[in-house]
Order: structure tokens, then sequence, then C-alpha cells
């Protein structure tokens, strides 16, 4: 069954038809239906399975364009994602030439964004930006008949809990919410049960699975040099673009800085670096003006860069599915690619066989030549 079948306006079928979105993913089928109600959901489903579409769609479809308040809010935990998700609405809206929106995030100027706010009927934003210029009174939340939290178990898990209440208390009560997430866990429920009366939950590809065409494999670091394994293993493997995973910013700079001593045309990310700077290394890297990029967790999720070959985890994420989310950028449109964890020692060892089983995912040691 195509688009068609859920009634959208044909602005948004005519734009679907010109970037070849012909047939609907599970968690389309499932939410856009829900969403055109306005109901209150919960929808759990895995990272790539269309969410994006899945909440932008209802709301393009209900959009009053002949009203200047804003009317719908999405929130998002990283500037990336939100960039990701503003793109991706500028897409679907491209029919809708009257269509007002805004981009508030965090690490650029606030007078573009203002200007935005202006006539502004959809928001998309981060909750620090948006929280920030909410408490300044450049705007209000006075009209929004919806109200999105994209990835919520990552933006209540970098502490943004304080700037969700505010937002909800400065949403109308008959507000429809919609939480997207790839998880469900003790704070997603503290948070609906606190500030959701009705809400149904949609459980969709609930299994988080790895890309099939992936190759995993793990070198033991403990009496190597890791900085120069690491060089080792991007000669060895040939590698285009390769991401570097780390677990702190500190770390990531000393990854960078290291490779750029031997010569190695990188790019770092990390939560310091200003948002210019964070687009900037991000656009050289698919331009393939640099090979390697080191990252932090930050781009962990709702990054897609196309021809990843190579992730490589310098250390293991401290949370298991942030290993699945970090190996899951490369193997992806149908490409093959590779991913190689260092382990330091005994413990990292089982925690990885840990990850392995709870994933069902084959990873193999990869031996130096």
């Amino acid at each position: 069954m195509s688009f068609e079948k859920f009634k959208l306006k044909a602005t948004l079928l005519l734009a679907l038809t010109k970037i070849n979105f012909k047939l609907p993913t599970d968690v389309q089928n499932a939410s856009i239906p829900f969403l055109l109600e306005n109901g209150n959901v919960f929808i759990k489903s895995s990272t790539g399975s269309g969410k994006t579409a899945a909440f932008l769609l209802p709301i393009l479809n209900k959009i009053n364009t002949e009203s200047e308040k804003i009317q719908s809010l999405i929130m998002t935990p990283t500037r990336e994602l939100a960039v990701q998700i503003y793109d991706q609405l500028k897409i679907f809206s491209q029919e809708m030439k009257s269509l007002s929106t805004a981009l508030l995030i965090g690490g650029v100027s606030y007078n573009p964004q203002l200007k935005q706010l202006k006539n502004a009927q959809i928001i998309v934003g981060t909750p620090g930006r948006v929280t920030d210029l909410l408490s300044q009174n450049k705007f209000d939340l006075n009209n929004v008949e919806t109200l999105v939290l994209d990835e919520v178990d990552e933006i209540l898990k970098y502490g943004f809990k304080k700037d969700i209440d505010i937002v909800f208390g400065a949403i109308p009560k008959y507000c429809q919410i919609g939480l997207f997430s790839a998880t469900k866990n003790k704070r997603i429920d503290e948070l609906m049960k606190e500030q959701i009366k009705e809400f149904k939950i949609l459980e969709l590809n609930n299994e988080l699975k790895v890309n099939s065409q992936i190759e995993n494999k793990y070198i033991f670091v403990k009496n190597l040099d890791k900085y120069k394994t690491l060089i080792h293993v991007i000669d060895q493997l040939e590698s285009r673009k390769t991401i570097i995973f780390v677990n702190t910013k500190l770390e990531s700079f000393n990854v960078y800085n290291y490779l750029i001593k031997n010569n190695i045309a990188a790019e770092v990310i990390n939560g310091d670096k200003t948002q210019f700077a964070r687009l900037s290394a991000v656009n050289k890297f698919k331009a393939g003006k640099v090979g390697v990029l080191v990252a932090t967790d930050v781009v962990g999720r709702g990054f897609d860069v196309k021809d990843i070959d190579l992730v490589i985890n310098f250390e293991l994420s401290d949370d298991n599915e942030d290993f699945v989310h970090r190996i899951g950028r490369t193997g992806r449109h149908d490409n093959f690619g590779t991913s190689v964890t260092f382990i330091k020692n005994a413990t990292a060892l089982y925690k990885l066989t840990e990850i392995t089983k709870e994933f069902n995912i084959i990873v193999k040691e990869h031996f130096l030549a």
C-alpha cells in the first residue's frame, strides 16, 4: 500500500513522489494514522526504521499555513539530529510554499533564529536553545498542537529533564504528544506518568538489529600502543572513510592530534565544538576531503553518511546499545563495512562477549599483519 491510503494533502503526496517515497515502513504504517487522529503515543522503534517521516508527515498534513502561530515543536537530543530532521522537513514540505519553519540549536548565532521565529509554524530544536529563547520570551507555545520528542531516551540520558518539564509547562493541555525512541526505560516511564495522562504504546522492530553487511572484529591491545595500532588498522584495511569512536572529549582531541601529527587527514567532533565547527567537520567528511572523523557518541545516533568503510571503537562504549549504534554507522545502504573494537583487558573482553550475546553479533579476533 502506498502513502495515498493515509489521505495526505496533495502537496505532500507530490513531494513524496518527487523524492521516490513509495511504500511506508512498518513504523510509518503504525504511527501515521494514529498521529493524524491527534492521539498521544509512545513509539519504540529501532534507528533507521523511518521514524522521522512517521511524525513529520502527520505534522505537515495538519499544519495551518495561513496561521502565523507556532503549531508544532519537535525536539531532539543533539544539534546534528535536529539539522537532519529540519532538512527532511524542508524536503517533505517543498510543495508547501507558504510554510514557515525555524531551527533552534545551540552553538550558532541567535539572530538568524530570531528572524525565523517571527512567522514560524513549526520549530525543530534542541532542549537547551528552545528553553533559552522561551525563557527570554522570544516566542511562546500557547498554540502548539503537536509536541514530538525524538530519541527521547537520549534526551533524558543527556540530562534535559528540566528543559522538557519547562516545555510541558508551556504547551496547552490539549497538545498532542509523540515520544519516539529506540529503547524504553525507567526515565521514559516516569516522564509519561508525570506529563501524559492518556497515551498509546506502539512497539515495532523491538530488537535492536545490527546491519548484516558488517564484519565485526576486535583487537586485544593490552600490550600494544593503541595509537600506533589505530594507524596500522586504517592502513591495513585501506579504508576511505573511517569513524573513530571514543568515550570522552579529551580522548577525542588526543586521537585527533595524533592522527594529524602522522599526516592523516582527520576532523574531530564533540560536545565542546561549536555547531559551525561540527557541521564543517561533518561536511568535509561527507565530501571526502578528510578520510577520518573522530567522535564521541554525539554522532552515534541520527548520523547518516554514505560509504563509511570502517568504524573503530577506540574503547568500548559505556552503554551496550551505544555499541550497536556506533557500528551501525557502517554497512548501510546495501554497502559492506567493517567494525574494529579495541579491547584493553579481560574485563572489556567479557563485556564485549555480553554485548554479542545480547544482540546476536558475531565478532572475531583480528590479528595485525
